[in-house]
Parts: structure tokens; sequence; C-alpha cells
């Protein structure tokens, strides 16, 4: 893994969340197959991520990360 390589986990990153654990076991739900409602979005969660890294890349990973998690809180709601 990155962190093994590196030796650290503190080095910056982009994740995409993949919702509660109202799933149980997160490592078969996040290794498992999408369902159709997860595919028919998949276009509109990669856009963002594309969005956010692009922002990151051209403003820095603060203001990348501040963007981020204010779309993530306003999808909560």
């Amino acid at each position: 893994s990155i962190s093994d390589s590196l030796g650290t986990l503190l080095y910056p990153r982009l994740r995409i969340g993949v919702g509660d654990r109202k799933h149980g076991d997160l490592a078969s739900y996040v290794l498992g197959n999408f369902n159709e409602t997860e595919r028919d979005k998949l276009p509109e969660i990669i856009n963002k991520a594309l969005e956010i890294i692009h922002l990151w890349l051209v403003q820095g990973l603060e203001i990348a990360m501040n963007q981020a998690n204010i779309r993530n809180k306003e999808n909560q709601k």
C-alpha cells in the first residue's frame, strides 16, 4: 500500500466515502459489486471527485478539502 511504502499515514489524500456502517462488514461492502442505484450515481460521483482533484491542483489542498466537505454536508441534508 501507499502507506507502507511511505512508512507513514501522514500524507494528503482524497477519499470517496462509502456511506455509513449500516451495511455491517464494510470490507465486503466496499469490495462488492455496485447495485443499480449506485451504478446510476457513479458518473456524478466521479465528476465531483474530478472537480475536487482539479481544485486541489490549482488552488491547493486546504481549499479542495473545504469545498469537498461543504458538498458532503449539503448532500447529507
